[in-house]
């Protein structure tokens, strides 16, 4: 059997979950796969990044400035 195989079967017997041999093979076949894409997720590169301290959904502030501009206008 394959390293994946070996670690499906451990990580299965680890959380208790009891799949026919079918199953654990269709896991096992798509395991590196997943491993890799999950290991992907921890590359991304952002160590020299400055942390975002505030969320502001509008790009600019541009579509607050279109409220205020139709707002203005709407009381005349």
């Amino acid at each position: 059997m394959s390293s994946a195989y070996d670690t499906v079967v451990s990580l299965l017997a680890a959380s208790g979950l009891d799949l026919t041999s079918e199953e654990t093979e269709t896991l096992a076949a798509s395991y590196p796969k997943l491993r890799a894409a999950v290991d992907a997720l921890y590359d991304v590169a952002v160590r020299d990044e400055e942390p975002v301290l505030e969320f502001r959904p509008e790009p600019h502030g541009t579509v607050l400035k279109d409220a205020r501009r139709t707002h203005e206008n709407t009381k005349e």
